[in-house]
């Protein structure tokens, strides 16, 4: 047998049982270079395009250059890609406009045909580059397969369009998703039953539609009621208050707090009495909910006496157990607001 043969018939059991050569294929010089020019037809071949489902060949490969397959895929794409050859050992990577490799295989599933699987970063134009190992000559065929990418934020037209959806598996981030794909964004998660959170929301975001897109708002720079077809509520634990409102310009979102469930307000700021509801807690409103301001008194501090604290909102000492304290007229000590408090008498805690 000529050498030649030899040499060929060594190919296909692997260089006669001698280990393969890693594959570290370069694709940056062509970077920039237009398919028709001389430096790209000079090294790679563009013999076909496909769509997602598609089996395209038998083609005819080159020996000692690369041929490539284009398809058209969209961000967030999860794509397939198998080359065969009845007569090659083949060797194929997913590359993008520029050249750059996204993904890359040789022998798949112990045998010399090739498969790829991945994921498209953007919407761009791909190819699918294909070469023999030992750089002969071959024929090929290309199946590519692709699952389309869902965007659960686009497009909506009204706020009620859209919905907080946990990131993760019942985590603590959150981002905004059509309301209509909100279970399909859980189930991409791939979270097992028991941490799927797909009913929890935060108390201070919530979501919006803007520019026809689902956008995740934090509660304070929400630009609620005013003029409009579809006014912006706030959260349930927030109130829409402001100047502006009087006279159907927005107004902001502020936080609520007190009333039964103590509830506390963020950093520096303190629980005051809303003065646009019908609670009034100096008339038996033992349980009327407040909204948080900023303290008054700030960076202010005093040394109080024992059942007393000092009051960012009066400026004071005030009680901070009644028990130690006691009451002033007309009104009794009460386990109240998470605390021991003085409430006016026939209030009930």
């Amino acid at each position: 047998m000529s050498a030649k043969y030899l040499f060929v018939g060594c190919a296909f059991l692997v260089a006669c049982g001698a280990a393969k050569a890693p594959v570290d294929d370069n694709f940056a010089d062509l970077a920039g270079a237009d398919e028709k020019s001389d430096k790209f037809t000079g090294v790679m071949t563009v013999v076909g395009s496909s769509a997602y489902g598609e089996t395209h060949g038998p083609f005819q490969h080159r020996a000692g250059k690369w041929s490539a397959v284009k398809f058209v895929g969209g961000a967030g794409d999860q794509v397939s890609v198998d080359v065969k050859s009845s007569n090659g050992d083949t060797v194929a990577w997913v590359v993008d406009k520029s050249m750059e490799i996204l993904a890359f295989n040789d022998d798949s599933s112990g045998g010399t045909n090739s498969h790829i699987d991945t994921t498209l970063p953007t919407n761009a134009t791909y190819y699918i580059v294909v070469r023999d190992y030992y750089r002969q000559a071959m024929k090929f065929t290309v199946t590519l397969n692709g699952k389309k990418a869902v965007d659960y934020a686009a497009p909506c037209a009204v706020d009620s369009d859209c919905v907080l959806a946990n990131t993760g598996c019942c985590g603590n981030a959150f981002t905004a998703v059509r309301a209509d794909l909100a279970d399909a964004f859980h189930t991409s998660l791939m979270c097992s039953p028991g941490l799927k959170c797909a009913t929890f929301f935060p108390a201070d975001q919530m979501a919006e539609c803007q520019a026809n897109k689902c956008v995740a708002v934090a509660a304070k720079d929400i630009a609620c009621g005013g003029h409009r077809v579809s006014p912006r509520e706030c959260p349930p634990s927030y109130v829409c208050e402001g100047p502006g409102l009087a006279y159907d310009a927005p107004g902001s979102c502020v936080k609520r707090c007190g009333g039964i469930a103590g509830l506390s307000c963020d950093g520096t700021d303190i629980c005051a009495d809303d003065p646009n509801d019908a609670c009034d807690p100096a008339n038996g409103g033992a349980d009327c909910m407040g909204v948080c301001r900023a303290a008054i008194c700030s960076g202010k501090t005093a040394k109080c006496a024992a059942g007393y604290k000092w009051s960012q909102f009066d400026c004071n000492c005030v009680a901070s157990d009644c028990r130690a304290s006691g009451c002033d007229a007309g009104s009794y000590c009460s386990f109240c607001w998470a605390g021991f408090s003085c409430i006016p008498e026939g209030a009930v805690c």
